[in-house]
């Protein structure tokens, strides 16, 4: 297969029909243009030029290939010019789902930076659990949503964002606290509250209570985060939170927090889009923006 080095030095081997002066125009000498049709030819098993005193002439196949040259060169700047616009390009209505711990550090930058360099582009933005966002986003609700990476499917494109341990949250005067790391055995043993199965943290900590053969004390399942927070604040229980949603509003509502090992336990987060829709310019610059922004929401230190 010639590539495009080498069908934009044919084509101008052609449109000057001299070696000598193509070798110029391209910035080479002529023996090694020469080489180079020399090898094309060889490659496509053809003479496309004659050379003599006059110059070079192309044959029948020698036209041929100058004809469909010309198209691939002119389908290859189009591409280029196109890449080089895209942005530009981006507007529209966009729908956007984020986990909950992604909302306080992502939603205003993300939404600063598309007014700033895409005034064109109006996003909406849905804060919903995980389990929800990957059927709103299976449903075709959604345009991008952060998922847990075993929520993506075979069909999905995604883009890593990061990954990030989870934490034990309990009342702050509680004896568990002052081990450090918390085993999960011992956590096991807790009277907790954690999101229904169908979420991807819920997912998380089943697989590890079912690696260890323990059981868990599950006291009530909540699919809202502020419900959680609002239970943790009374002292109801205990959960197992992402790091990124551990604020300082924890510590003043007298939640502790704790790393967990035996096993340690984390989440990897991923920007996940239906394969089969179209990737138009539009999601593709917001999706690069989530994904420039995503990381640098830094955890809060632990307490």
């Amino acid at each position: 297969m010639p590539s495009l080095r080498q069908l934009r030095n044919f084509t101008a081997i052609a449109e000057v029909e001299s070696l000598s002066k193509a070798a110029t125009l391209i910035g080479v000498v002529p023996s090694a243009l020469s080489t180079q049709l020399s090898a094309l030819e060889k490659e496509l098993g053809c003479t496309l030029a004659r050379r003599d005193g006059r110059g070079v002439h192309l044959t029948q196949e020698g036209l041929e290939l100058l004809y469909r040259a010309r198209k691939i060169l002119r389908s290859v700047a189009h591409l280029e010019s196109e890449m080089r616009n895209f942005d530009r390009t981006a507007d529209g209505e966009i729908s956007v789902g984020l986990l909950p711990s992604l909302t306080g550090c992502l939603s205003a930058p993300l939404l600063a930076a598309i007014g700033n360099r895409f005034p064109r582009v109006r996003l909406k933005l849905r804060e919903i659990l995980s389990g929800d966002l990957a059927a709103a986003l299976a449903a075709g609700h959604l345009d991008l949503a952060t998922l847990y990476k075993h929520q993506v499917r075979a069909d999905y494109l995604s883009i890593p964002l990061f990954t990030e341990p989870l934490l034990l949250a309990g009342p702050h005067n509680d004896a568990i606290f002052k081990r450090n790391p918390v085993g999960f055995r011992d956590i096991a043993m807790l009277p907790l509250i954690l999101p229904s199965p169908q979420h991807g943290l819920r997912f998380i900590v089943d697989a590890a209570a079912a690696s260890v053969g323990q059981p868990l004390d599950i006291r009530a399942e909540v699919d809202s985060f502020a419900s959680m927070k609002s239970l943790l604040a009374q002292g109801f229980a205990f959960a197992i939170l992402p790091q990124r949603s551990v604020d300082h509003g924890f510590a003043e509502a007298g939640v502790s927090v704790a790393p967990i090992d035996n096993p340690p336990l984390k989440r990897e987060i991923v920007l996940a889009q239906p394969a089969q829709h179209l990737k138009s310019a539009t999601v593709s610059v917001v999706a690069k923006l989530i994904a420039q922004l995503a990381p640098l929401g830094q955890p809060q230190a632990i307490r």
